[in-house]
């Protein structure tokens, strides 16, 4: 495993905490948020503008590298525990209805 791994159990030099900026800067964080359907368009933006900002506060990045994506998925196509969210669990904008 040494072999595949040469970096594993070594002290971080100068030249690989500069190789690990530069792997910072260049790659961009995709941040991926699968909910039901049912969030505004100002949730949306509330939810993307905090993510990037914490995202990046926390992994020390610039904000322009940051991608959230949506995905909004049906509760037909959606399971946990071996049921499917439409057969099982109550969708939590009903409860207040």
């Amino acid at each position: 495993m040494q072999d595949a791994y040469p970096n594993v159990g070594k002290k971080m030099t100068g030249n690989i905490v500069t190789r690990i900026f530069l792997i910072k800067e260049k790659y961009m964080p995709f941040i991926r948020v699968d909910w039901f359907p049912g969030r505004t368009l100002d949730q949306k933006r509330e939810m993307i503008d905090v993510l990037t900002k914490e995202f990046c506060r926390i992994a020390e990045c610039r904000p322009e590298t940051i991608n959230v994506i949506f995905t909004e998925v049906d509760r037909e196509s959606w399971g946990r525990a071996g049921k499917l969210f439409c057969d099982e669990y109550e969708y939590e904008n009903e409860k207040n209805e």
